[in-house]
């Protein structure tokens, strides 16, 4: 389970307090027919996708109590046109994924999204606080982060979650993770903040933000493959 479905459970003290649009469950690769089979069979109908979405996840939809109810199935996090390397094999096991897998994951969400909701902001502080902090791995955060190449995503939003609600998140003397670019991180958020009060296109900031963030490497081989994702 991902996301709002998982955190409003298993996070929050209560449910109500994280809304969500839909449940966004994560399937392995060879199981995704025979989950699209059983939300059929419960009477969900297929929503139609465009070509890119349907390279991360399937929409499913039907009505309880006059609600629409929304179901995606995941089969992977990211596309990978982002160039994260993010190793789902991991994960399985269990019905959600381990606390420091979550934080990367989460951050990258975020970050990928412009950090247009403060709600996103609060699901990394409740679950640092929820979890006490003393049960989450900084060191095996950074490091994943790394090899996961999404390090900076990582860095600004736990940077984000401590200067705005949960200064103690970063205050880890032991742990790897450094803060350098803080007010470079602060004045990026400043202009992602008045970009979105001015009702400016989203989408363009999103793409502005994760360029903002990648390596001269990463960036090299995005521009390329982003062209033929916009083009298919």
């Amino acid at each position: 389970i991902l996301k709002g479905a998982y955190l409003a459970e298993n996070v929050y003290e209560n449910f109500a307090c994280r809304p969500m649009g839909d449940l966004d469950i994560l399937v392995r690769n060879e199981d995704r027919e025979k989950s699209y089979k059983i939300l059929l069979s419960m009477g969900y109908d297929k929503v139609p996708e465009s070509k890119q979405d349907k390279m991360m996840h399937h929409s499913f939809s039907s009505q309880l109590m006059g609600q629409n109810i929304f179901i995606e199935i995941h089969h992977r996090l990211v596309k990978e046109v982002f160039q994260a390397n993010f190793d789902i094999g991991e994960i399985w096991g269990s019905d959600h994924m381990p606390i420091e897998y979550q934080i990367i994951y989460l951050s990258w969400h975020m970050i990928h999204h412009g950090v247009t909701r403060l709600i996103w902001i609060c699901d990394l502080a409740e679950l640092i606080k929820n979890n006490n902090k003393k049960d989450v791995n900084l060191d095996i955060v950074c490091n994943k982060s790394v090899n996961f190449n999404v390090q900076k995503q990582v860095m600004l939003s736990q940077y984000l979650t401590s200067i705005l609600i949960y200064p103690s998140f970063s205050n880890n003397g032991d742990s790897k993770i450094r803060y350098p670019l803080n007010r470079i991180y602060e004045i990026l958020f400043q202009k992602i903040q008045k970009k979105v009060l001015n009702q400016d296109d989203e989408k363009e900031l999103r793409h502005l933000l994760g360029i903002s963030l990648m390596k001269v490497k990463d960036f090299k081989t995005y521009i390329p493959q982003y062209i033929r994702y916009r083009l298919s």
